[in-house]
Protein backbone atom coordinates (compact mmCIF):
# COMPACT_ATOMS: atom_id res chain seq x y z
CA UNK A 1 0.00 0.00 0.00
CA UNK A 2 2.90 2.52 -0.74
CA UNK A 3 4.59 2.14 2.81
CA UNK A 4 7.84 0.63 2.74
CA UNK A 5 8.27 -2.34 4.91
CA UNK A 6 11.33 -2.89 4.86
CA UNK A 7 13.96 -1.79 8.00
CA UNK A 8 16.12 1.27 7.27
CA UNK A 9 18.62 -0.05 5.22
CA UNK A 10 16.96 -2.88 3.23
CA UNK A 11 16.70 -5.81 5.18
CA UNK A 12 13.04 -7.30 4.53
CA UNK A 13 11.35 -10.28 6.42
CA UNK A 14 8.22 -11.12 4.63
CA UNK A 15 7.72 -14.18 7.19
CA UNK A 16 4.56 -13.26 9.12
CA UNK A 17 2.78 -11.10 6.21
CA UNK A 18 -0.44 -12.89 5.42
CA UNK A 19 -2.05 -13.15 2.38
CA UNK A 20 -5.59 -13.62 3.54
CA UNK A 21 -6.66 -10.05 3.51
CA UNK A 22 -4.38 -8.79 0.21
CA UNK A 23 -5.72 -8.26 -3.15
CA UNK A 24 -2.95 -8.25 -5.75
CA UNK A 25 1.21 -8.32 -5.71
CA UNK A 26 2.94 -6.54 -8.16
CA UNK A 27 6.81 -7.13 -8.79
CA UNK A 28 8.86 -3.91 -10.81
CA UNK A 29 12.39 -6.28 -11.33
CA UNK A 30 15.76 -4.22 -10.97
CA UNK A 31 15.86 -0.55 -10.56
CA UNK A 32 13.55 0.02 -13.06
CA UNK A 33 10.96 2.78 -11.64
CA UNK A 34 12.34 5.92 -10.43
CA UNK A 35 8.85 6.03 -8.08
CA UNK A 36 11.03 4.05 -5.19
CA UNK A 37 13.64 5.33 -2.78
CA UNK A 38 17.11 4.48 -1.70
CA UNK A 39 16.21 0.83 -1.14
CA UNK A 40 15.05 -0.22 -4.45
CA UNK A 41 18.49 -1.41 -5.94
CA UNK A 42 17.12 -4.99 -7.04
CA UNK A 43 13.42 -4.76 -7.52
CA UNK A 44 10.01 -3.60 -5.82
CA UNK A 45 7.24 -6.08 -4.68
CA UNK A 46 3.96 -4.24 -3.46
CA UNK A 47 1.34 -5.79 -1.80
CA UNK A 48 -2.01 -4.20 -1.91
CA UNK A 49 -4.76 -4.73 0.79
CA UNK A 50 -8.20 -6.09 -0.45
CA UNK A 51 -10.74 -3.03 -0.30
CA UNK A 52 -14.29 -3.41 0.52
CA UNK A 53 -17.21 -2.83 -2.50
CA UNK A 54 -18.41 0.67 -2.27
CA UNK A 55 -21.71 -0.10 -3.75
CA UNK A 56 -22.36 -3.32 -1.59
CA UNK A 57 -24.89 -2.10 1.13
CA UNK A 58 -25.08 -5.61 3.07
CA UNK A 59 -21.76 -6.35 4.70
CA UNK A 60 -19.89 -9.83 3.39
CA UNK A 61 -18.19 -11.84 6.02
CA UNK A 62 -15.94 -14.71 5.97
CA UNK A 63 -15.04 -17.08 8.78
CA UNK A 64 -12.53 -20.10 7.79
CA UNK A 65 -10.59 -22.64 10.73
CA UNK A 66 -8.17 -25.10 9.12
CA UNK A 67 -5.96 -27.87 11.14
CA UNK A 68 -3.09 -29.72 9.63
CA UNK A 69 0.32 -31.54 10.86
CA UNK A 70 2.47 -30.35 13.31
CA UNK A 71 -0.21 -29.11 15.18
CA UNK A 72 -0.77 -26.38 12.71
CA UNK A 73 -4.31 -24.60 13.11
CA UNK A 74 -5.23 -21.09 11.67
CA UNK A 75 -8.51 -18.97 11.59
CA UNK A 76 -9.49 -15.79 10.02
CA UNK A 77 -12.46 -13.44 9.88
CA UNK A 78 -12.86 -10.70 7.31
CA UNK A 79 -15.85 -7.90 6.81
CA UNK A 80 -16.31 -6.12 4.02
CA UNK A 81 -18.93 -3.61 2.17
CA UNK A 82 -19.57 -0.17 1.08
CA UNK A 83 -22.15 2.29 2.15
CA UNK A 84 -23.45 4.07 -1.27
CA UNK A 85 -20.95 5.58 -3.23
CA UNK A 86 -19.07 7.67 -0.47
CA UNK A 87 -17.56 4.47 1.62
CA UNK A 88 -15.63 1.07 1.31
CA UNK A 89 -14.66 -0.93 4.46
CA UNK A 90 -12.42 -4.39 4.58
CA UNK A 91 -11.10 -5.58 7.71
CA UNK A 92 -9.32 -8.78 8.55
CA UNK A 93 -7.69 -10.48 11.90
CA UNK A 94 -6.41 -13.59 11.21
CA UNK A 95 -3.95 -16.09 13.55
CA UNK A 96 -1.51 -18.76 12.71
CA UNK A 97 0.00 -21.55 15.47
CA UNK A 98 2.28 -24.37 14.52
CA UNK A 99 3.96 -26.22 17.04
CA UNK A 100 6.76 -27.50 13.93
CA UNK A 101 8.04 -30.65 13.40
CA UNK A 102 11.57 -29.99 15.40
CA UNK A 103 12.18 -29.02 19.56
CA UNK A 104 11.70 -25.52 19.72
CA UNK A 105 10.45 -24.96 16.07
CA UNK A 106 7.14 -22.94 17.26
CA UNK A 107 5.51 -20.22 15.58
CA UNK A 108 2.74 -17.88 16.50
CA UNK A 109 1.54 -14.91 14.47
CA UNK A 110 -1.40 -12.73 15.07
CA UNK A 111 -2.34 -10.77 12.36
CA UNK A 112 -5.41 -7.93 11.36
CA UNK A 113 -5.86 -5.41 8.97
CA UNK A 114 -7.94 -2.34 7.72
CA UNK A 115 -8.74 -0.48 4.37
CA UNK A 116 -11.45 2.43 4.56
CA UNK A 117 -11.93 4.63 1.98
CA UNK A 118 -14.51 7.53 1.11
CA UNK A 119 -15.06 9.57 -1.42
CA UNK A 120 -15.55 13.46 -0.83
CA UNK A 121 -16.67 14.36 -3.71
CA UNK A 122 -16.14 13.19 -8.00
CA UNK A 123 -12.62 14.75 -7.64
CA UNK A 124 -11.24 13.38 -4.42
CA UNK A 125 -11.10 10.36 -2.55
CA UNK A 126 -9.07 9.51 0.77
CA UNK A 127 -7.89 6.40 1.91
CA UNK A 128 -7.15 4.40 5.28
CA UNK A 129 -4.79 1.46 5.32
CA UNK A 130 -3.57 0.14 8.70
CA UNK A 131 -2.11 -3.36 9.28
CA UNK A 132 -0.39 -4.70 12.41
CA UNK A 133 1.36 -8.48 14.02
CA UNK A 134 2.61 -9.99 17.30
CA UNK A 135 4.84 -13.20 16.42
CA UNK A 136 6.56 -15.27 18.13
CA UNK A 137 8.92 -17.66 16.70
CA UNK A 138 11.18 -20.34 18.10
CA UNK A 139 15.03 -20.72 16.37
CA UNK A 140 15.81 -24.65 17.19
CA UNK A 141 19.56 -24.00 15.48
CA UNK A 142 21.09 -26.50 12.97
CA UNK A 143 18.59 -29.32 13.31
CA UNK A 144 19.71 -31.03 10.40
CA UNK A 145 23.04 -31.56 12.15
CA UNK A 146 21.58 -32.39 15.53
CA UNK A 147 22.12 -29.12 17.26
CA UNK A 148 19.47 -27.96 18.93
CA UNK A 149 18.98 -25.19 20.87
CA UNK A 150 15.62 -25.46 23.09
CA UNK A 151 15.31 -21.78 24.52
CA UNK A 152 16.48 -19.23 21.85
CA UNK A 153 13.24 -17.44 20.33
CA UNK A 154 12.38 -13.83 18.73
CA UNK A 155 8.96 -11.94 18.93
CA UNK A 156 8.36 -9.36 16.63
CA UNK A 157 5.89 -6.48 16.96
CA UNK A 158 5.28 -4.52 13.72
CA UNK A 159 2.15 -2.13 12.99
CA UNK A 160 1.98 0.60 10.09
CA UNK A 161 -0.58 3.15 9.14
CA UNK A 162 -1.08 4.81 5.91
CA UNK A 163 -3.48 7.60 5.49
CA UNK A 164 -3.92 8.74 1.27
CA UNK A 165 -5.48 11.91 -0.67
CA UNK A 166 -6.13 11.53 -4.14
CA UNK A 167 -7.55 14.40 -6.34
CA UNK A 168 -7.96 15.23 -9.80
CA UNK A 169 -7.66 18.66 -10.93
CA UNK A 170 -9.00 18.70 -14.41
CA UNK A 171 -8.82 16.80 -17.21
CA UNK A 172 -5.56 15.87 -17.46
CA UNK A 173 -3.58 16.49 -13.78
CA UNK A 174 -4.47 14.27 -10.96
CA UNK A 175 -2.56 14.79 -7.52
CA UNK A 176 -1.52 12.56 -4.27
CA UNK A 177 -0.53 13.61 -0.79
CA UNK A 178 0.21 10.72 1.34
CA UNK A 179 1.76 10.28 4.80
CA UNK A 180 2.54 6.97 6.29
CA UNK A 181 4.18 5.17 9.19
CA UNK A 182 6.13 2.17 10.10
CA UNK A 183 7.37 0.56 13.42
CA UNK A 184 9.06 -2.63 14.12
CA UNK A 185 10.01 -4.36 17.18
CA UNK A 186 12.41 -7.57 17.22
CA UNK A 187 13.71 -8.93 20.54
CA UNK A 188 15.91 -11.90 20.48
CA UNK A 189 16.15 -13.88 23.83
CA UNK A 190 18.37 -16.93 24.51
CA UNK A 191 19.44 -18.12 28.02
CA UNK A 192 19.41 -22.07 26.71
CA UNK A 193 23.04 -23.99 27.29
CA UNK A 194 23.72 -26.77 25.04
CA UNK A 195 26.18 -29.20 23.60
CA UNK A 196 28.96 -29.81 23.48
CA UNK A 197 27.78 -31.61 20.39
CA UNK A 198 30.13 -34.10 19.25
CA UNK A 199 29.99 -34.03 14.91
CA UNK A 200 31.83 -35.23 12.24
CA UNK A 201 31.03 -35.51 8.56
CA UNK A 202 32.61 -37.03 5.38
CA UNK A 203 33.36 -34.61 2.63
CA UNK A 204 34.53 -34.17 -0.86
CA UNK A 205 37.03 -31.71 -2.26
CA UNK A 206 36.64 -30.48 -5.69
CA UNK A 207 39.42 -28.50 -7.17
CA UNK A 208 37.82 -27.19 -10.91
CA UNK A 209 36.70 -25.03 -12.47
CA UNK A 210 36.73 -22.95 -8.90
CA UNK A 211 37.76 -24.86 -5.60
CA UNK A 212 34.42 -26.49 -3.72
CA UNK A 213 33.61 -28.79 -1.02
CA UNK A 214 30.84 -31.45 -1.38
CA UNK A 215 28.68 -33.09 1.86
CA UNK A 216 28.99 -36.45 1.21
CA UNK A 217 26.99 -37.44 4.87
CA UNK A 218 27.48 -37.06 8.27
CA UNK A 219 29.34 -40.10 10.30
CA UNK A 220 29.91 -40.93 13.94
CA UNK A 221 33.03 -39.25 14.84
CA UNK A 222 34.97 -42.40 16.07
CA UNK A 223 34.87 -43.54 12.44
CA UNK A 224 38.03 -45.26 11.85
CA UNK A 225 40.30 -44.44 9.11
CA UNK A 226 40.06 -47.44 7.79
CA UNK A 227 36.34 -47.14 6.53
CA UNK A 228 36.77 -43.41 5.03
CA UNK A 229 35.84 -43.72 1.23
CA UNK A 230 38.99 -42.77 -1.34
CA UNK A 231 38.46 -39.24 -2.48
CA UNK A 232 36.81 -38.14 0.38
CA UNK A 233 37.93 -37.32 3.88
CA UNK A 234 36.79 -36.71 7.53
CA UNK A 235 36.19 -33.11 9.08
CA UNK A 236 35.46 -33.13 13.03
CA UNK A 237 33.33 -30.33 14.92
CA UNK A 238 32.15 -29.42 17.97
CA UNK A 239 30.00 -26.94 19.37
CA UNK A 240 28.86 -25.60 22.13
CA UNK A 241 25.36 -23.21 22.78
CA UNK A 242 25.95 -20.22 25.22
CA UNK A 243 23.26 -18.20 26.51
CA UNK A 244 23.08 -14.42 25.50
CA UNK A 245 21.83 -10.73 26.74
CA UNK A 246 18.61 -10.39 25.04
CA UNK A 247 18.86 -8.34 21.82
CA UNK A 248 16.33 -5.33 21.24
CA UNK A 249 15.88 -4.04 17.95
CA UNK A 250 13.09 -1.12 17.23
CA UNK A 251 13.22 0.70 13.94
CA UNK A 252 11.10 3.42 12.59
CA UNK A 253 9.47 5.54 9.37
CA UNK A 254 7.55 8.80 8.80
CA UNK A 255 7.05 9.41 5.07
CA UNK A 256 5.80 11.96 3.69
CA UNK A 257 5.44 12.20 -0.67
CA UNK A 258 3.60 14.23 -3.07
CA UNK A 259 2.80 12.94 -6.73
CA UNK A 260 1.47 14.43 -9.58
CA UNK A 261 0.65 13.38 -12.76
CA UNK A 262 0.06 15.28 -15.76
CA UNK A 263 -1.34 13.43 -18.55
CA UNK A 264 -1.20 14.36 -22.56
CA UNK A 265 -1.40 12.93 -25.92
CA UNK A 266 -0.34 9.52 -25.73
CA UNK A 267 1.76 9.87 -22.04
CA UNK A 268 1.89 10.92 -18.80
CA UNK A 269 4.83 13.27 -17.28
CA UNK A 270 5.03 12.08 -13.25
CA UNK A 271 6.72 14.04 -10.32
CA UNK A 272 6.87 14.42 -7.05
CA UNK A 273 8.72 14.80 -3.37
CA UNK A 274 9.56 12.36 -0.49
CA UNK A 275 10.17 13.12 2.82
CA UNK A 276 11.51 10.20 5.03
CA UNK A 277 13.12 10.30 8.81
CA UNK A 278 14.37 7.14 9.99
CA UNK A 279 14.82 6.20 13.28
CA UNK A 280 15.69 3.12 15.80
CA UNK A 281 17.76 1.90 18.70
CA UNK A 282 21.24 0.28 17.65
CA UNK A 283 22.97 -0.85 20.79
CA UNK A 284 21.33 0.78 23.00
CA UNK A 285 21.50 3.95 21.43
CA UNK A 286 19.13 6.08 19.39
CA UNK A 287 19.49 6.90 15.67
CA UNK A 288 17.92 8.95 13.34
CA UNK A 289 18.79 9.92 9.57
CA UNK A 290 16.36 11.99 6.67
CA UNK A 291 16.19 11.36 3.45
CA UNK A 292 14.89 13.69 0.89
CA UNK A 293 13.89 12.27 -2.89
CA UNK A 294 12.89 14.20 -5.57
CA UNK A 295 11.48 12.62 -8.74
CA UNK A 296 10.66 12.82 -12.11
CA UNK A 297 9.38 10.13 -14.53
CA UNK A 298 7.74 9.93 -18.83
CA UNK A 299 5.56 7.73 -20.40
CA UNK A 300 5.14 8.04 -24.07
CA UNK A 301 3.07 5.84 -26.47
CA UNK A 302 4.58 6.71 -30.06
CA UNK A 303 2.06 5.45 -32.18
CA UNK A 304 0.75 2.38 -30.79
CA UNK A 305 3.92 0.59 -31.87
CA UNK A 306 6.23 1.71 -29.40
CA UNK A 307 6.55 2.77 -25.45
CA UNK A 308 8.93 4.91 -24.06
CA UNK A 309 9.34 5.39 -20.08
CA UNK A 310 12.28 7.01 -18.71
CA UNK A 311 13.05 8.99 -15.64
CA UNK A 312 15.69 10.18 -12.77
CA UNK A 313 15.27 10.04 -8.81
CA UNK A 314 17.58 12.26 -7.41
CA UNK A 315 18.41 11.34 -3.53
CA UNK A 316 19.78 12.87 -0.58
CA UNK A 317 20.51 11.26 2.61
CA UNK A 318 22.15 12.90 6.01
CA UNK A 319 24.15 9.84 6.07
CA UNK A 320 25.28 9.17 2.51
CA UNK A 321 24.88 12.77 1.28
CA UNK A 322 23.35 12.89 -2.79
CA UNK A 323 23.05 10.45 -5.30
CA UNK A 324 21.40 10.30 -8.35
CA UNK A 325 19.40 6.97 -9.81
CA UNK A 326 18.26 7.40 -13.47
CA UNK A 327 16.14 4.61 -15.28
CA UNK A 328 14.75 3.77 -18.91
CA UNK A 329 12.90 1.52 -20.32
CA UNK A 330 11.23 0.95 -24.11
CA UNK A 331 8.71 -1.93 -25.10
CA UNK A 332 8.64 -2.11 -29.34
CA UNK A 333 5.60 -3.75 -31.03
CA UNK A 334 7.19 -5.79 -33.34
CA UNK A 335 4.02 -7.97 -34.81
CA UNK A 336 0.57 -8.11 -34.05
CA UNK A 337 -1.90 -10.60 -35.40
CA UNK A 338 -0.43 -12.79 -38.16
CA UNK A 339 -1.32 -16.34 -37.98
CA UNK A 340 0.52 -17.95 -35.67
CA UNK A 341 1.40 -14.85 -34.09
CA UNK A 342 -1.02 -12.88 -32.06
CA UNK A 343 1.67 -9.74 -30.80
CA UNK A 344 5.43 -10.01 -30.42
CA UNK A 345 7.26 -7.40 -27.90
CA UNK A 346 10.76 -6.30 -27.89
CA UNK A 347 12.13 -4.95 -24.29
CA UNK A 348 14.97 -2.72 -23.37
CA UNK A 349 15.47 -1.27 -19.76
CA UNK A 350 18.12 -0.28 -18.09
CA UNK A 351 18.55 1.49 -14.63
CA UNK A 352 20.96 2.26 -11.27
CA UNK A 353 20.02 2.06 -8.05
CA UNK A 354 20.95 2.39 -4.68
CA UNK A 355 20.84 0.67 -1.08
CA UNK A 356 21.66 2.64 1.64
CA UNK A 357 23.41 1.64 4.71
CA UNK A 358 21.79 0.43 8.07
CA UNK A 359 21.40 2.08 10.58
CA UNK A 360 23.09 -0.57 12.57
CA UNK A 361 26.31 -0.45 9.77
CA UNK A 362 25.79 3.93 10.60
CA UNK A 363 25.47 4.19 13.99
CA UNK A 364 26.61 1.27 16.14
CA UNK A 365 28.41 1.84 19.29
CA UNK A 366 29.83 -1.14 20.78
CA UNK A 367 33.08 -2.31 22.71
CA UNK A 368 33.42 -4.86 20.13
CA UNK A 369 32.44 -2.92 17.23
CA UNK A 370 31.19 0.56 15.65
CA UNK A 371 29.39 1.88 12.72
CA UNK A 372 31.14 3.77 9.65
CA UNK A 373 29.54 7.21 8.83
CA UNK A 374 31.78 7.02 5.97
CA UNK A 375 29.79 4.33 4.33
CA UNK A 376 28.72 4.98 0.31
CA UNK A 377 25.75 3.26 -0.72
CA UNK A 378 25.73 0.21 -2.56
CA UNK A 379 25.07 0.91 -6.07
CA UNK A 380 23.49 -1.52 -8.88
CA UNK A 381 23.62 -1.07 -11.89
CA UNK A 382 20.98 -3.37 -14.64
CA UNK A 383 20.16 -4.27 -17.97
CA UNK A 384 17.72 -6.27 -19.21
CA UNK A 385 16.55 -7.66 -23.05
CA UNK A 386 13.38 -9.76 -23.50
CA UNK A 387 11.32 -11.17 -26.24
CA UNK A 388 7.28 -11.52 -25.31
CA UNK A 389 5.32 -13.60 -27.73
CA UNK A 390 1.66 -14.55 -27.67
CA UNK A 391 -0.01 -17.30 -29.94
CA UNK A 392 -2.31 -18.88 -31.10
CA UNK A 393 -4.91 -15.80 -30.60
CA UNK A 394 -3.11 -15.43 -27.40
CA UNK A 395 -3.88 -19.12 -26.00
CA UNK A 396 -0.39 -19.11 -25.56
CA UNK A 397 2.15 -16.87 -24.34
CA UNK A 398 5.93 -16.82 -24.22
CA UNK A 399 8.73 -14.67 -22.51
CA UNK A 400 12.43 -14.80 -23.20
CA UNK A 401 15.17 -12.26 -21.08
CA UNK A 402 18.72 -11.94 -21.00
CA UNK A 403 19.57 -9.80 -17.97
CA UNK A 404 23.07 -8.34 -16.68
CA UNK A 405 23.46 -6.56 -13.04
CA UNK A 406 26.85 -5.52 -11.61
CA UNK A 407 26.82 -4.34 -7.79
CA UNK A 408 29.81 -2.29 -6.75
CA UNK A 409 30.73 -0.74 -2.99
CA UNK A 410 28.91 -4.06 -1.17
CA UNK A 411 28.63 -3.11 2.57
CA UNK A 412 30.94 -6.20 4.74
CA UNK A 413 31.72 -6.25 8.33
CA UNK A 414 35.73 -6.01 8.91
CA UNK A 415 37.37 -7.58 11.41
CA UNK A 416 40.19 -4.84 12.90
CA UNK A 417 43.31 -6.26 14.71
CA UNK A 418 43.00 -5.38 18.75
CA UNK A 419 42.53 -2.68 20.22
CA UNK A 420 40.68 -1.20 17.26
CA UNK A 421 36.88 -2.57 17.32
CA UNK A 422 35.61 -3.83 13.86
CA UNK A 423 33.59 -2.08 11.69
CA UNK A 424 31.90 -2.17 8.08
CA UNK A 425 33.09 -0.97 4.78
CA UNK A 426 32.33 -0.53 0.78
CA UNK A 427 35.22 -3.43 -0.35
CA UNK A 428 33.00 -5.96 -2.37
CA UNK A 429 31.63 -6.48 -6.19
CA UNK A 430 30.23 -8.60 -7.63
CA UNK A 431 27.86 -9.73 -10.84
CA UNK A 432 25.16 -11.23 -12.22
CA UNK A 433 23.61 -12.60 -15.38
CA UNK A 434 21.65 -15.40 -16.83
CA UNK A 435 18.45 -16.15 -18.98
CA UNK A 436 14.72 -16.49 -18.23
CA UNK A 437 12.51 -18.29 -20.15
CA UNK A 438 8.63 -18.75 -19.34
CA UNK A 439 5.48 -19.98 -20.65
CA UNK A 440 1.95 -19.61 -20.18
CA UNK A 441 -0.98 -21.77 -22.13
CA UNK A 442 -4.48 -21.86 -21.63
CA UNK A 443 -5.39 -25.20 -23.29
CA UNK A 444 -8.89 -24.92 -21.95
CA UNK A 445 -10.79 -21.92 -20.71
CA UNK A 446 -10.54 -23.91 -17.19
CA UNK A 447 -7.16 -25.31 -17.51
CA UNK A 448 -3.57 -23.41 -17.28
CA UNK A 449 -0.10 -24.91 -17.86
CA UNK A 450 2.66 -22.77 -16.65
CA UNK A 451 5.93 -22.59 -16.20
CA UNK A 452 9.03 -20.79 -16.02
CA UNK A 453 13.44 -21.27 -15.81
CA UNK A 454 16.14 -19.27 -14.90
CA UNK A 455 20.06 -19.73 -15.49
CA UNK A 456 21.93 -17.44 -13.75
CA UNK A 457 25.44 -17.28 -13.51
CA UNK A 458 27.26 -15.03 -10.96
CA UNK A 459 30.75 -14.36 -9.08
CA UNK A 460 32.17 -12.25 -6.94
CA UNK A 461 34.43 -10.00 -8.44
CA UNK A 462 36.06 -8.40 -5.39
CA UNK A 463 35.87 -9.49 -1.61
CA UNK A 464 37.56 -8.58 1.64
CA UNK A 465 38.05 -12.29 1.81
CA UNK A 466 39.91 -12.73 -2.09
CA UNK A 467 40.98 -16.85 -0.70
CA UNK A 468 38.13 -17.48 1.10
CA UNK A 469 36.27 -20.93 -0.70
CA UNK A 470 32.93 -19.31 0.08
CA UNK A 471 33.36 -15.75 -0.24
CA UNK A 472 36.32 -15.61 -2.32
CA UNK A 473 37.40 -13.88 -5.82
CA UNK A 474 35.53 -16.02 -8.67
CA UNK A 475 33.46 -17.66 -6.89
CA UNK A 476 29.34 -17.55 -6.74
CA UNK A 477 26.95 -15.56 -4.84
CA UNK A 478 25.73 -17.39 -1.57
CA UNK A 479 22.39 -19.28 -2.17
CA UNK A 480 21.94 -18.22 -5.71
CA UNK A 481 21.59 -21.31 -7.93
CA UNK A 482 22.46 -21.71 -11.56
CA UNK A 483 19.64 -23.40 -12.36
CA UNK A 484 16.37 -22.77 -10.94
CA UNK A 485 12.75 -23.23 -12.10
CA UNK A 486 8.84 -23.74 -11.27
CA UNK A 487 5.83 -25.60 -13.23
CA UNK A 488 2.10 -25.10 -11.99
CA UNK A 489 -1.00 -26.49 -13.11
CA UNK A 490 -4.25 -24.76 -12.36
CA UNK A 491 -7.90 -26.31 -13.11
CA UNK A 492 -10.76 -24.40 -12.27
CA UNK A 493 -14.10 -25.57 -13.15
CA UNK A 494 -16.92 -23.81 -11.81
CA UNK A 495 -17.63 -25.38 -8.34
CA UNK A 496 -14.23 -26.72 -7.28
CA UNK A 497 -10.49 -25.98 -8.11
CA UNK A 498 -7.04 -27.65 -8.08
CA UNK A 499 -3.49 -25.98 -7.82
CA UNK A 500 -0.99 -28.00 -8.10
CA UNK A 501 3.11 -27.39 -8.77
CA UNK A 502 6.67 -27.87 -8.02
CA UNK A 503 9.51 -25.80 -7.26
CA UNK A 504 12.85 -26.86 -8.82
CA UNK A 505 16.17 -25.55 -6.98
CA UNK A 506 19.75 -26.11 -8.29
CA UNK A 507 22.91 -26.39 -6.75
CA UNK A 508 24.16 -23.64 -5.08
CA UNK A 509 26.79 -22.05 -2.98
CA UNK A 510 26.79 -22.24 0.90
CA UNK A 511 29.27 -23.01 3.78
CA UNK A 512 28.42 -24.40 7.45
CA UNK A 513 30.62 -25.71 9.95
CA UNK A 514 32.26 -29.00 8.48
CA UNK A 515 33.33 -26.07 5.96
CA UNK A 516 30.90 -27.34 2.56
CA UNK A 517 30.52 -24.32 0.39
CA UNK A 518 27.95 -26.76 -1.96
CA UNK A 519 24.46 -27.04 -0.97
CA UNK A 520 22.49 -30.08 -3.21
CA UNK A 521 19.32 -28.72 -5.30
CA UNK A 522 15.90 -29.95 -4.37
CA UNK A 523 12.07 -30.02 -5.71
CA UNK A 524 9.15 -29.13 -3.61
CA UNK A 525 5.52 -30.68 -4.89
CA UNK A 526 2.45 -29.32 -3.92
CA UNK A 527 -1.47 -29.46 -4.44
CA UNK A 528 -4.55 -27.65 -3.10
CA UNK A 529 -7.96 -28.60 -3.71
CA UNK A 530 -10.87 -27.27 -2.69
CA UNK A 531 -13.77 -28.88 -2.96
CA UNK A 532 -17.85 -27.55 -4.29
CA UNK A 533 -19.10 -25.66 -1.60
CA UNK A 534 -22.15 -26.56 -0.14
CA UNK A 535 -24.98 -23.67 1.65
CA UNK A 536 -21.99 -21.25 1.16
CA UNK A 537 -19.53 -23.75 2.98
CA UNK A 538 -16.43 -24.31 0.92
CA UNK A 539 -13.91 -27.31 2.35
CA UNK A 540 -10.09 -27.33 1.24
CA UNK A 541 -7.44 -29.26 1.55
CA UNK A 542 -3.51 -28.64 0.88
CA UNK A 543 -0.39 -30.74 0.71
CA UNK A 544 2.96 -29.63 1.15
CA UNK A 545 6.08 -31.44 0.30
CA UNK A 546 3.90 -34.30 -1.52
CA UNK A 547 7.18 -36.32 -2.27
CA UNK A 548 8.29 -35.81 1.12
CA UNK A 549 11.67 -34.80 -0.27
CA UNK A 550 14.48 -34.21 2.51
CA UNK A 551 16.59 -31.37 2.15
CA UNK A 552 18.26 -28.47 3.76
CA UNK A 553 17.25 -24.81 2.17
CA UNK A 554 20.54 -23.16 3.81
CA UNK A 555 23.12 -26.12 5.02
CA UNK A 556 21.88 -27.52 8.60
CA UNK A 557 18.49 -26.29 8.46
CA UNK A 558 16.23 -29.25 7.24
CA UNK A 559 13.28 -28.43 5.40
CA UNK A 560 9.37 -29.81 7.26
CA UNK A 561 8.14 -33.37 5.77
CA UNK A 562 5.50 -33.68 4.04
CA UNK A 563 2.07 -31.81 5.46
CA UNK A 564 -1.75 -32.37 5.24
CA UNK A 565 -3.92 -29.31 5.84
CA UNK A 566 -7.56 -28.89 5.69
CA UNK A 567 -10.00 -26.72 6.45
CA UNK A 568 -13.72 -25.15 5.98
CA UNK A 569 -14.60 -21.68 4.91
CA UNK A 570 -18.10 -20.10 5.10
CA UNK A 571 -18.98 -16.77 3.48
CA UNK A 572 -22.18 -14.75 3.54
Amino acid sequence: DGVPLNDPGGELNLASLSTATLDRVEVVRGPGSALFGAEAASGVIQVFTRRGDVESRRPHATLAYDRGAFQTDRWLAGLSGGSGARLDYSLGAEQFHTAGEFPNDFFRNTYGTASIGGRLSEATQVRFVARGLDAAVGAPDRVGYGIINYDARQLSRDWLAAFRLDDVRGPNYAQRISFNYHRLRDTYIDHGVGGPYDLAALVRDVSHPVPRVYLVRLVDPNLPASAIPPGTRLVKSQVTLFPSDPYVWIASRRGLQYEGTLSGAGGAAIFGYEYQRQQGEVTGAPATRDNHGLFAYRQQNLGGRVFLSGGVRLEHSSAFGFKPAPRAAASVRLAGERGLLSETFLRLSAGRGITEPSLLQNYARDPWFVGNLALRPEKTASFEAGLVQAWFNRRLRTEVSLFDNYFRDLIVFVFLPFPEPSTWRNVEASRARGLEVSAQARLRPSLIVSGNYTRLRTRITESSSPNSLFTGVGQELARRPGNSGAVTLAWTPRRWSLQTGALLMGERQDNDLFGVTRNPGYQNVYAALTLPAVRRLTPYLRVENLLNARYHEVLGYSNLSRSITGGLRVQW
